[in-house]
């Protein structure tokens, strides 16, 4: 409201009740505003407790169409009626009806011409009216002063075009009543976004000498600041606002207009001579229609002021004069255009805050802003600070003071060819006086049962009941009418006090509980009759007013005459007999008559083949349980008849066996025959069928009886071998005699136990047999072989030849017999199993039999420490096995490192002090052997000494730098960042074969020095042969020697290049500048993130012309797979080896989408990460934190993957965001920094040193790359984040940075450079201008600039 108040101070929550005056104190306007509100509010909420969210009373007798702001059309127009409604407890009334075009505080509003369906809603709100707008609030007898000001309830009917199911579906399907409610509330007419107010802090300052500047409201009058939004962005776009320290009360009608002097004249120029109107003063030059409305007026700004004429600025005057009442408010905003962008404050309540003037501050937060809203803010000069709500210390962000609006649906219309259709919405509610209520009390859904005349009707059990409420309150003496529907019956009702004076209708009143009673006798008068409509039959109830009208929708009762032929029947699809039947009564009548043919015995007995059933197959024939005589049944034998010996005959005969036989039932219902199965087939079937004669022949006439007999055979006969082993796969008892007989002993006959010298033969062969029954069995296959392997232990044949080993398969002489022969090893114990096994050499279920031996002379192995693995220490996934390749990129992982893991925890070499050292250098060791010679200038050399071309006479070991450190159970050697490099560069000229250009490294481990934590052992490291098959695969964990001490020693072989040997000497290459060849980028139209997958030999690159990420070959660069799914404009990549996920940025979508590897080696869409909420921008950089699963994110806003550009100097666009690896949907992250307080003007490629936990940031925009601590970035005090250090300046080379990546040692950093196309190369430390250690000078292609590098 814009008067001219000091302030308002109503609260809701307050829970005030009343304003009490006192005496002789000072009468405020607040306080009675505040009165005046509290009441208001109370009688609103009241209102809407009682009727509801909305509503309109409906008078007794008035139709629905007639109450009041009922929607009718008349002609083509659509029309509000006239009438009150309420709407969360606002009164409105209309006084006549009105087309909806033609509303009185809607002006301009107009019908739409497109066809569709419509809900017209109630907008009401709240207009504030002063005397400019209402003269006849000012007193003429006192000379016309300004005094009170109103409010005044505004409404207005406005139309939403349905959409989706509400625009198609069922029209009753609109749900009407939420519209209004937080569950139907379209975003345009709504307002999220909130303010908060301050008055401006005072800055300390730590020099002493410097006196702080003045802080607070610093103005000497009291003010009522108010901040209104001039243009919402509810539409879209950026929301405006302006603000008076005066409530905006200069306000004025214009009187005229002079366009040429672009002067106005206006009827009051302000207040008093202190409260006017300014030159440079900015106005809202406005009309009444526009206010009704909810458009902002345009902003003019003053030029010059002369008494109560108003010049206006050039540049402000309007281009089009609005027509109507023209007026004018004067605003206080210090601004170019006037209107101030409304711009959200960052998450920090610190940041943000906007000064309006005098340390009055307002700080505005992200939502939707509509024309109008507004915020009051007294300032107050004795405290120097603005009245504000607080929240935990700070100043509360709020919602709009004002203006509130109030919806509610009136009606859906649909327009058509035929023009408007009025569905009404509406919630009417009667007076409370008139709440009577019909309700159902009893008495309905009963049934009776017929009587045959002359037996008079019968009457209902029960008594048909209505009663009348009022709310909870019963009425007495309430007309309740009781009406037989006589097209459904002639029935009568009675009052249950006078039962013998029926009617077809009849008026009760009601009584003291509210109830009205009356019996019903249904009419019974051709019941029988199938299609009778009488059978269910209807009384209805009616509340009557004085006057006999109904007043309330009828009860209706209904009851049944409970018949058979009036209940249905549904036959089930087996059921033939009543297929065509439908009711009860059919079925009956049908099953009456019915023959059943029952069985008597005779079934499922067994017989010897050639015999006859010991008993005969029995039939009986009733008809409803009464035994039929004379009746037909057919015996048939199904399958396996025929001959003289098998086949049916009458029972007690010598007739001979047939096939098929018919038998007549005798008095008491039995048919009975004789079966004799056939001497074939183990289970056999005979049929018994019931014949009758239908006016002709016998016909089959019921289902079937079957008998069913078995041969008694013993292969038919199931056997079930419990805990026998022997009989464990027999099923039957055929198959358990067989098995017996073919069962084969297996017997010891000796050798067990016996003692001898290592390394020597036992005296006496292991013997043992074979036996079925008590015959031997000759050529059986035995298995002897020795438990625990020891060296020296072996077996031989006893009888013949055959080569001496661990593992022996002999077979049985003629007796049955198999021996062999056992030289013992060094163990104390040792064990030799034979087992019996088939000629597949499969084992049999015999148990084995085992024997014992023991060595006279044997030595305790020491316990000690051994090695279970040994793997690259970057990468778990990388194990180094003896004898193995180590290729490229395992390589490159070898930088940091090898990690020998053992069998218990290590204890660590400590100083005096306390602090871990590393091993001394001979302890653990990585040497490698170099061609020689090796240079072209020792080749040279020898070739003129020996007169021709030497080949490769020898190797030279060369140990390299590096130091080793024990962690828990692991030991790890990481080779000196020199010695690494010198390595890399020879690879490319130690190749000794051309074919398979390869380099030996040879691990060692001095045991005698790696001692368990205890102290108690060290390390036995001796390592054997895995198997005669994998002679070179050490086995794992090592066996020992069975000592303490034991040296360790593992050889891998290192891949090559073929290259030809270099023409100057080692160590003189420096620092230089190369070329790289290109194979594979003409294949993509834009390469920028790159990734490697080191697990599946596999590059990653993402292409962000084609909206895709190709797969491509470490080994050949060829294409291995692309991925386009979910993909706009992707730039950075990054790769979670752990959990096979890859992180793709979406610069065209604002999003990071992640997949993760399927069974195949492909991606499949796993989450994405994109919303507002996220702040994701046009997203460039992404770095990994595997480890604490931290995703960083850098972007320079929208366009930016399609041309690089630099940013504005305060480096508004480039952001930097932390989320969890793990987010999803629209999350927020856990921080987020701009630009501006990162020092960055366009940030792109993003690198995260773990070891250091430092985050490397490319600022393409300024040249420069800036790293950052992440301590620094996670403090929450810090307004600001100061990098560690800036790597910038002409000597850096660098030239547009987009792609970061520390090289596999952590050491060094390398750049590429879109500008130049080339990549620069720095120690990971390098800070301010420093020239690089080296340049690579990349190829390039028309229109494919370098963005990314993997080195």
């Amino acid at each position: 409201m814009k008067g001219d108040f000091s302030r308002n101070t109503f609260r809701p929550a307050k829970h005030y009740s009343t304003v009490r005056m006192q005496q002789g104190r000072v009468q405020l306007d607040a306080d009675w505003n505040e009165h005046v509100d509290i009441q208001q509010y109370l009688d609103q909420t009241t209102r809407r407790d009682v009727i509801g969210h909305s509503g309109t009373p409906q008078e007794p007798g008035t139709p629905a169409e007639q109450t009041g702001f009922a929607l009718f059309t008349q002609g083509t127009r659509p029309f509000v009626r006239a009438g009150r409604y309420y709407v969360e407890g606002v009164l409105c009334e209309n006084e006549q009806a009105v087309a909806l075009d033609a509303q009185p505080d809607l002006p301009g509003f107009t019908l739409p011409v497109a066809n569709g369906r419509y809900l017209a809603f109630l907008d009401v709100w709240q207009r504030h009216v002063t005397a400019l707008e209402d003269p006849e609030l000012r007193e003429v007898a006192l000379g016309g002063p300004d005094s009170a000001t109103r409010t005044r309830t505004v409404w207005q009917v406005r139309l939403l075009r349905l959409t989706g199911t509400n625009a198609s579906g069922p029209i009753e399907g609109v749900p009407c009543h939420t519209f209004g409610t937080p569950e139907w509330l379209p975003d345009e007419l709504t307002s999220t976004g909130t303010l908060a107010a301050r008055g401006e802090p005072e800055q300390a300052s730590d020099n002493p000498c410097i006196v702080a500047a003045e802080a607070g409201y610093r103005r000497l009058e009291n003010q009522l600041y108010r901040v209104e939004v001039h243009r919402g962005n509810t539409g879209g776009g950026t929301a405006t606002f302006k603000w008076s320290r005066d409530n905006g009360i200069l306000f004025t009608k214009v009187e005229s207009v002079d366009v040429l002097n672009r002067r106005m004249v206006v009827t009051e120029p302000g207040k008093d001579g202190y409260r006017r109107f300014q030159p440079n003063q900015w106005l809202e030059l406005t009309t009444e229609e526009r206010v009704l409305r909810g458009e902002p007026g345009e902003l003019i700004r003053v030029e010059a002021m002369t008494g109560n004429r108003i010049t206006i600025d050039a540049a402000t005057w309007p281009a089009v004069m609005p027509s109507g009442v023209l007026t004018v408010r004067g605003w206080d905003n210090v601004g170019p255009a006037g209107a101030l962008d409304i711009v959200p404050a960052p998450a920090d309540p610190s940041l943000g805050w906007t000064s309006l003037e005098s340390g009055v501050q307002v700080r505005f937060t992200a939502g939707r802003y509509r024309t109008g809203d507004y915020w009051l803010i007294p300032a107050r000069t004795v405290t120097r600070n603005v009245l504000w709500p607080q929240d935990g210390g700070l100043p509360a962000s709020e919602p709009a003071h004002g203006i509130r609006h109030h919806y509610c649906a009136l009606a859906v219309l649909e327009r058509n060819s035929d023009g408007w259709h009025v569905h009404d919405c509406r919630n009417l509610f009667p007076p409370l006086t008139e709440h009577k209520t019909l309700v159902y009390a009893g008495g309905d859904g009963q049934e009776v049962l017929p009587a045959r005349p002359p037996a008079p009707p019968t009457r209902l059990a029960r008594p048909l009941r209505a009663g009348v409420f009022n709310g909870r309150i019963p009425v007495v003496g309430a007309r309740v009418q009781f009406s037989v529907v006589l097209s459904e019956g002639q029935g009568t009702v009675a009052d249950v006090n006078l039962p013998d004076d029926p009617q077809t209708t009849i008026v009760i009143y009601t009584d003291a509980s509210g109830i009205a009673e009356v019996f019903w006798t249904p009419a019974i008068d051709g019941w029988q009759t199938v299609n009778d409509p009488r059978h269910s039959q209807v009384v209805e109830a009616r509340l009557l007013d004085h006057g006999n009208e109904a007043i309330h929708a009828p009860l209706r009762y209904f009851a049944s005459l409970s018949v058979a032929s009036k209940v249905a029947y549904d036959p089930d699809d087996a059921q033939e007999i009543l297929n065509d039947t439908h009711t009860v009564q059919e079925a009956l009548d049908t099953l009456s008559r019915q023959l059943v043919l029952t069985y008597e015995g005779g079934d499922g007995q067994e017989v010897l083949p050639g015999e006859r059933l010991p008993h005969p197959l029995r039939v009986g024939v009733a008809r409803h349980q009464r035994r039929a005589a004379n009746q037909s049944v057919r015996f048939r034998v199904l399958s396996g008849a025929g001959g003289q010996y098998t086949g049916v005959r009458l029972a007690g005969s010598n007739n001979p066996w047939t096939e098929s036989i018919v038998v007549t039932t005798g008095d008491d219902g039995l048919a009975l025959v004789e079966w004799l199965p056939n001497p074939n087939d183990v289970t056999q079937q005979v049929e018994a069928r019931l014949l009758v004669s239908q006016g002709g022949p016998l016909v089959e006439a019921h289902l079937p009886l079957v008998f069913t007999a078995r041969l008694s055979l013993a292969n038919r006969v199931a056997y079930q071998s419990g805990g026998c082993q022997t009989l464990l796969n027999a099923d039957t008892v055929q198959e358990a005699l067989d098995t017996l007989c073919r069962q084969r002993t297996f017997l010891y006959l000796g050798g067990d136990g016996q003692e001898g010298a290592p390394l020597q033969e036992l005296p006496t062969p292991l013997m043992v047999a074979v036996m079925q029954g008590e015959n031997p069995v000759a050529n059986a296959l035995v298995h002897f072989r020795i438990l625990q392997l020891e060296d020296g232990a072996r077996l031989r044949p006893a009888e013949g030849t055959g080569t001496p080993g661990a593992s022996l398969l002999v077979r049985t002489n003629t007796q049955g017999i198999a021996a062999a022969l056992w030289t013992l090893s060094n163990a104390p114990t040792q064990r030799v199993t034979a087992q019996l096994v088939e000629d597949a050499q499969t084992p049999t279920r015999v148990p084995p039999i085992l024997f014992n031996a023991r060595s006279t002379v044997s030595v305790a192995a020491e316990p000690s420490v051994k090695v279970t693995r040994v793997e690259m220490a970057s990468n778990s996934d990388l194990p180094i096995e003896n004898d193995s390749i180590v290729e490229f990129d395992p390589f490159v992982a070898l930088s940091q490192g090898i990690r020998i893991i053992c069998s218990e925890e290590l204890a660590p070499l400590m100083s005096p002090a306390g602090a871990p050292l590393p091993l001394p250098r001979p302890v653990v060791s990585l040497s490698v052997e170099i061609n020689y010679p090796l240079t072209t200038h020792d080749s040279t050399w020898w070739r003129e000494q020996m007169g021709r071309l030497v080949g490769i006479v020898g190797h030279q070991t060369f140990e390299l730098r590096g130091e080793a450190r024990i962690f828990g159970t692991d030991i790890v050697w990481v080779p000196a960042l020199e010695s690494y490099r010198w390595l890399n560069q020879l690879r490319v000229y130690d190749t000794e074969d051309r074919t398979n250009p390869r380099m030996l490294a040879k691990l060692r481990i001095r045991g005698g020095y790696i001692h368990s934590r205890d102290g108690s052992r060290v390390m036995d490291g001796e390592v054997i042969s895995r198997s005669l098959s994998q002679r070179f695969a050490a086995g794992l964990p090592n066996r020992g020697d069975g000592r303490q001490g034991g040296d360790f020693e593992l050889w891998f072989w290192i891949r090559c290049f073929t290259n030809s040997p270099p023409g100057i000497a080692p160590g003189t290459l420096g620092t230089r500048t190369l070329t790289a060849s290109s194979t594979v980028t003409s294949a993509l139209e834009q390469p920028w993130g790159l990734a490697r997958d080191a697990k599946r030999q596999e590059l990653l690159v993402a292409d962000t012309g084609a909206n895709a990420v190709a797969r491509l070959s470490l080994e050949n660069h060829a294409a291995v797979g692309k991925l386009e799914k979910d993909l706009e404009q992707p730039t950075a990549l990054v790769l979670d080896a752990r959990r096979d996920e890859l992180y793709v940025a979406n610069a065209g979508s604002d999003s990071v989408a992640v997949f993760r590897r399927d069974d195949q080696g492909g991606f499949q869409p796993a989450r994405v990460l994109a919303g507002k909420k996220t702040g994701l921008s046009g997203p460039l950089g992404l770095a990994l934190d595997a480890e604490h699963q931290r995703l960083f994110v850098a972007g320079s806003g929208k366009g930016q993957a399609t041309g690089l550009t630099a940013g504005p100097k305060g480096g508004r666009g480039a952001y930097l965001a932390l989320f969890d690896a793990q987010a999803q949907g629209d999350t927020a992250p856990r921080a987020r920094w701009t630009g501006e307080q990162l020092k960055l003007n366009r940030a792109a490629g993003l690198a995260w040193d773990a070891v250091h936990e430092e985050l490397y940031v490319a600022d393409y925009g300024a040249d420069a790359v800036s790293v950052y601590s992440l301590a620094s970035l996670l403090d929450t005090k810090a307004a600001a984040v100061k990098p560690l250090r800036v790597l910038q300046g002409k000597a850096t080379g660098l030239s547009q940075p987009t792609g970061l990546s520390l090289d596999a040692s952590g050491e060094e950093l390398w750049v590429a450079n879109a500008r130049t196309n080339s990549i620069t190369v720095y120690a990971r430390d390098a800070a301010g201008n420093t020239a690089p250690l080296r340049t690579v000078e990349a190829p390039s292609e028309s229109g494919k600039s370098l963005r990314a590098v993997l080195p």
